[in-house]
C-alpha cells in the first residue's frame, strides 16, 4: 500500500445474493471494515478469515456476502458447507469509526470561502451598531 493509504490489502470471495457466483478479489481492511474499492462498498467484519490453500501457497481469505454487507462463517455439516452471518455479531462490530464514515461531511473549499465572507460581513454590520 501507498505511504498515504490507510489499510491493509486483503484477499476476499464475495458471494452474491443467489449464492451461485463466487467473485475473488482484493480489497482493503481498514479496522473493523473491509472496503471493495471498484464495487464502492463496505463489508463488515464478523467472523475470522478461511485459510485458502492453492498448492504450496496459504493464504487467508475473507468470505463476503453482497446483500448483508458482512463477512460469512462457513460450517461444515454432515453433507454440506453451510455459509452463514450472525445477526449478533453484525451489531457488535459497528462501531463509532463506521458511524463516522457514514456521517462524514467534508464542505467544499468554495463553500468555506462564502462563509467566511459573509462572516465578515455580518461582524462589520454588528460592529456599526455597537
Amino acid at each position: 500500500m501507498g505511504i498515504l493509504r490507510r489499510g491493509e490489502k486483503v484477499e476476499v470471495v464475495i458471494v452474491d445474493k443467489e449464492g451461485e457466483e463466487f467473485i475473488e478479489t482484493k480489497a482493503v481492511k481498514d479496522g473493523n471494515l473491509i472496503i471493495d474499492p471498484f464495487l464502492g462498498r463496505s463489508y463488515a467484519i464478523a467472523t475470522k478469515p478461511v485459510k485458502w490453500i492453492k498448492g504450496r501457497r496459504t493464504k487467508l481469505k475473507y468470505f463476503l456476502d453482497a446483500d448483508k454487507g458482512c463477512t460469512i462463517g462457513i460450517e461444515k455439516d454432515d453433507e454440506l458447507l453451510k455459509l452463514k452471518t450472525n445477526p449478533d455479531l453484525i451489531g457488535k462490530v459497528i462501531d463509532s469509526r463506521l458511524i463516522q464514515q457514514a456521517f462524514a461531511i467534508k464542505p467544499e473549499m468554495r463553500i468555506v470561502l462564502i462563509a467566511f465572507i459573509i462572516g465578515i460581513a455580518i461582524g462589520w454590520f454588528v460592529g456599526l451598531f455597537f
